[in-house]
């Protein structure tokens, strides 16, 4: 019988003087001889020795990063995801390397992963954003007069394509309407109620000021700068 060969099939139909073995290399493996003939002296010749001889090419890697692999022969694997910041687009995550020399699976293809652009008004803020992508930020400013009530000032792109956190609320500050009682005998008329609105008072026929202001303003911090004035008869 002809002479076993590792990592290979062997055919025959004789063993007898002038039989011929052909060998055949299993998937992956590469030998320099195929066939080998029983002598005179019941020998055979040229014994095919089968390596491993196929290999894949290097992947380029482009976007995405190999997070594992154990080689570039037969049946060895290559494991690769997209680099932080990018999501794929198409291709594989998983290649294995075939007995033809290529890698299976086609190549990954990634892509800048980017939120949605934020909304750019909100009213009592300024939006401030330069970018989209992961790890940007959007930061939103308080316009005077107005204060903010709920939400984040500042919101970060995660790699899921959303904003942390929740667009904030603002509000305008305003001051209570003013209402006077008329055992006061005053009376007050008002241009609004929003800071810098005026409040005018006045008292009512007969009376007079003798304590506090004619006119208040509207501040900040939601409140008048004064009371009703005193209103005495005259």
């Amino acid at each position: 019988m002809p002479p076993p060969v590792k990592n290979a099939d062997v055919t025959t139909t004789c063993v007898t003087r002038g039989c011929v073995a052909d060998y055949r290399c299993y998937v992956g493996y590469e030998g320099q001889t195929q066939r080998s003939q029983c002598t005179v002296d019941g020998k055979w010749t040229s014994h095919t020795s089968c390596l491993t001889g196929t290999r894949c090419d290097n992947i380029k890697s482009g976007d995405g990063v190999v997070t594992h692999t154990t080689g570039d022969s037969y049946e060895d694997t290559m494991t690769m995801h997209c680099r932080r910041g990018y999501h794929r687009v198409t291709g594989s995550h998983l290649r294995k390397c075939g007995g033809g020399g290529a890698w299976s699976g086609t190549t990954l293809v990634c892509a800048e992963t980017t939120c949605l652009t934020p909304a750019h008004k909100v009213s009592g803020a300024d939006v401030i954003s330069d970018k989209l992508t992961v790890g940007s930020k959007v930061t939103y400013r308080r316009r005077d007069h107005f204060r903010h009530v709920s939400g984040d000032l500042v919101r970060t792109c995660r790699e899921d394509q959303l904003w942390t956190g929740e667009e904030p609320v603002f509000e305008e500050i305003t001051c209570p309407a003013i209402s006077v009682d008329d055992s006061t005998k005053a009376k007050v008329l008002t241009n609004g109620v929003v800071v810098g609105s005026r409040a005018t008072y006045s008292c009512v026929r007969g009376h007079e000021i003798t304590a506090g202001n004619a006119t208040c303003e509207c501040l900040v911090s939601g409140k008048w700068s004064c009371g009703p004035p005193t209103c005495t008869r005259e």
